[in-house]
């Protein structure tokens, strides 16, 4: 059936000028036959392959299309590509790939429109591909192995073909994984990866399965040309320049295209695995990290308009606010969309090697390996983006916070600014959540929405939802504590504060973790450790005070709720003493008491019981022998 995400990236006066001219179709038909061995622009091909799902839509809501033009000069059109596109051992695939062909009863009408003799050519040529498909699907299945040609004849066919539902797909995915570094005969090809990388939506899921991947020659422009011959024609203006090189990039929302030459690496390598950072270490699992990072922005990008909080389309709304004069046709432009895309990358390719590896591997225990790099690499996501060497230090550990800073900043100097924050914000009703029309904060959102999950037993480290639980909680203190003392808020809103303190406990410990876990030789020199570790433990032993007080009034002023039902103390002492084992593994594994002196304090003249007794366990862990790791501050439920 026909894809309309693929026809709605172009609109219908585009394919009818396209459809009315044989020689525009020419020169689509002579780019898409080159495909492999010359690559084109992004909407050169991506159009191609549009036009085909238009023409079956017209077919399938209008029979009577065939009889038009339009449908007379893509008929030839068709035939022109069948005629000259012989690769793979003089193999003409295009009557089996595509979408119009496949649908049996249009193509049956429309071979009628043949002559006898071309027509049973065509279905010969159909006959003899789907016969050579099903030779190399049945040695795909025995693990076999098969030679160049057999497997850029296949891998030729899928990406052609795009149906990522096939079982086919899946034995060639498991052989590209698993066998193909037993087989000598065979080298890394266009056919192979375009294939391979076409797959990679079906795989990320969550709504992407249509944001195609395409092989291109890396170059696109600002304008939705489509003709080789334009683009070409092209000059840079004074402003900025028309042609853009990127090798690598998502066209808006519409699909996401790779320069072949990306794609010149060796398929049995792992290198990236051990060296993320390592941009010269290009090998399969670089090209698949480096896919589903773009496929988290184009899922980020979907999700704006969503009426309900949630990090990945709010990181783009940020985005925007941060920086509002800027083009993103080519630009992420935020650090919340890059440090989700590359924490999404990881796990998606951790389920990947699961998925397609696992099984179907003779040495289990090396695909277990690599899905324990897959996690390392991911819990160092926060390090690998602003702790590392040649990263940037100036950058505060919330990044939203800062983010903050500049759009408040904005609002109160620029006029302009306030116009275009006005626009944002009737625009998009995730925004009203946390913003009222003149920029004003609303910490309600910690009150009246589970920022992150609702189940405090399955947080995820989403690192964006931490940061904006943590701003809206340090930030709006004050004024939560003053609505939970004077208005009245439902057993709900309690629940959703509850664990929305919570994801700030998991950001902060996630962020220490990726900290320490990074080898201390890539840090920047700038980058003090301890100091660090000492920062984050007292940030969190404050919200662990807050976090109590709060706890103190809720139940005092709403006896009639169940409030133990969403608050229970050992979150916050866990979180505490995870904070203090990290100090004291940043250390040297000796904490001073100057150190924490005015933490332990403010615990001490609180009155409440868990802070108290916080401060009398540390003080005699801190004047006990730290290296005695059967003492150390053991993880216990504290009833108050």
């Amino acid at each position: 059936m026909y894809n309309n995400k693929y026809i709605n990236d172009f609109d219908e006066e585009t394919y009818l000028k396209y459809l009315s001219n044989k020689d525009l179709l020419k020169e689509i038909a002579d780019c898409y036959i080159n495909q492999f061995n010359s690559p084109t622009y992004d909407n050169t091909l991506a159009f191609k392959e549009s036009l085909d799902h238009f023409i079956l839509k017209n077919i399938k809501i209008n029979p009577e299309f065939i009889k038009s033009n339009y449908f007379h000069n893509y008929l030839k059109y068709i035939h022109y590509i069948f005629s000259n596109r012989k690769s793979c051992a003089n193999t003409q695939l295009e009557y089996n790939t595509n979408i119009v062909f496949t649908d049996e009863s249009v193509k049956e009408k429309i071979l009628s429109l043949y002559n006898r003799e071309l027509r049973d050519t065509i279905k010969n040529t159909i006959s003899n591909n789907e016969k050579r498909i099903d030779y190399v699907l049945k040695r795909l299945k025995k693990k076999d192995k098969l030679s160049q040609g057999e497997i850029n004849f296949i891998g030729e066919y899928l990406y052609t073909r795009r149906d990522l539902d096939s079982d086919l797909y899946k034995y060639f995915i498991e052989y590209i994984m698993n066998d193909a570094k037993n087989n000598t005969q065979i080298k890394n090809s266009p056919q192979i990866m375009a294939a391979f990388i076409a797959y990679l939506p079906k795989v990320f899921g969550d709504g992407c399965e249509d944001c195609r991947i395409i092989l291109t020659n890396g170059i696109t422009t600002n304008d939705n040309y489509i003709l080789p011959s334009i683009i070409n024609s092209i000059k840079k203006d004074s402003k900025r320049e028309s042609l853009i090189n990127k090798g690598f990039y998502s066209h808006e929302n519409k699909f996401i295209s790779i320069a072949k030459n990306e794609l010149d690496f060796s398929l049995v390598s792992e290198k990236f695995l051990d060296n993320p950072d390592n941009v010269d270490e290009k090998d399969l699992f670089w090209i698949i990290i480096s896919c589903f990072r773009e496929l988290t922005h184009q899922y980020q990008v979907k999700q704006i308009n969503s009426d309900s909080f949630n990090s990945s389309g709010f990181s783009v709304i940020i985005r925007n606010l941060v920086n509002y004069e800027k083009d993103y046709s080519f630009d992420k432009g935020s650090y919340e969309m890059k440090i989700e895309a590359d924490d999404n990358a990881w796990k998606k390719l951790y389920n990947l090697i699961n998925d397609f590896m696992l099984n179907s591997s003779d040495d289990k225990n090396h695909v277990l390996e690599m899905m324990e790099k897959c996690k390392y690499n991911q819990s160092t996501i926060l390090s690998r983006n602003h702790c590392l060497s040649n990263k940037q230090t100036n950058i505060s550990d919330n990044y939203f916070s800062q983010d903050m800073t500049i759009i408040f900043n904005n609002l109160k100097s620029n006029s302009k600014y306030k116009e275009y924050f006005k626009n944002i914000w009737n625009t998009y009703p995730m925004i009203r959540k946390l913003f009222s029309i003149d920029g004003r904060i609303k910490t309600s959102l910690l009150l009246n929405e589970t920022i992150n999950k609702n189940d405090i037993d399955s947080l995820e480290n989403n690192i964006m939802c931490g940061e904006v639980s943590e701003f809206l909680f340090t930030y709006g203190y004050g004024s939560i504590k003053k609505h939970i003392k004077e208005d009245k808020i439902s057993e709900e809103q309690i629940k959703n504060l509850m664990l929305n303190i919570h994801t700030i406990y998991e950001l902060n410990k996630l962020q220490l973790q990726s900290l320490l876990k990074v080898d201390s030789k890539q840090h920047d020199k700038n980058i003090n450790l301890r100091e660090k570790c000492l920062e984050k433990f007292k940030m969190v032993a404050n919200i662990v005070f807050k976090e109590r007080e709060i706890a103190f009034i809720l139940k005092n002023r709403y006896p009639q709720y169940d409030v133990n039902k969403y608050y229970d103390s050992k979150y916050a002492v866990w979180s505490y003493t995870d904070m203090l084992k990290y100090l004291y593994e940043a250390s040297n594994n000796v904490i001073n008491n100057d150190d924490v002196k005015d933490v332990l304090a403010k615990f001490e003249i609180s009155g409440d019981s868990v802070l108290l007794e916080l401060a009398k366990q540390t003080r005699y862990y801190l004047a006990s022998d730290q290296s005695n790791s059967g003492y150390y501050l053991a993880k216990r439920k504290m009833n108050d």
